[in-house]
């Protein structure tokens, strides 16, 4: 009699293929669970690729409005050195040292993005009696503005080699001279 219970005894396994509806089912489930995994990971990597895009179109954008804010607060400093140069130029700025310290004391407080602002003269331009000139108006350590009158030094001497660290520098006298206007790294006077 135990032969004939171990017959009709099947393992589970065996069970489950011996059942066509059901393993049928299963596939069914096998396939839609798998479709819906590829379903919501292409819908993950395109939400993703699109906040991808929108984050590059956003930093863009600010970059963007951050250059043309940085261009007029350039235009608007250019600007300012030009009618300096101008005035000097034509007369209407005196070569009177008062007068230029006080149009760069003047230029400085009306202007809260400029934090240094300089005059430089050729020799003998400023006065014939007087070599050179330079007044420089800058903000110091502290916050405050400082004007350096009459520098105790020969700015119009040629720049010296890079190993002369005992020279002082005067590229920032040479360069516009030779090449044009351009932007000078900001000078901490010590």
């Amino acid at each position: 009699m135990t032969d004939a219970i171990h017959s009709t005894v099947i393992d589970a396994p065996t069970a489950l293929l011996l059942r066509p509806r059901l393993r049928f089912l299963l596939i069914v489930l096998a396939s839609a669970a798998l479709l819906l995994t590829i379903l919501l990971t292409a819908n993950y990597l395109l939400e993703r690729q699109q906040l991808e895009q929108s984050a590059f179109d956003s930093a863009r954008s600010q970059a963007s409005a951050a250059k043309q804010q940085i261009d007029a607060e350039f235009a608007g400093v250019r600007d300012t050195a030009n009618n300096i140069a101008d005035d000097l130029s034509n007369g209407t700025l005196a070569h009177i040292s008062a007068d230029i310290e006080a149009r760069l004391e003047a230029e400085t407080t009306a202007n809260p993005q400029i934090n240094g602002l300089g005059t430089n003269f050729e020799p003998f331009a400023f006065s014939p009696a007087e070599r050179l000139y330079q007044a420089y108006r800058y903000l110091d350590a502290d916050g405050a503005f400082v004007t350096l009158v009459h520098v105790p030094y020969e700015y119009t001497l040629p720049e010296p080699p890079p190993e002369d660290t005992e020279s002082r520098h005067t590229a920032w006298y040479h360069e516009p001279i030779d090449n044009g206007a351009r932007w000078d790294e900001p000078f901490l006077a010590e």
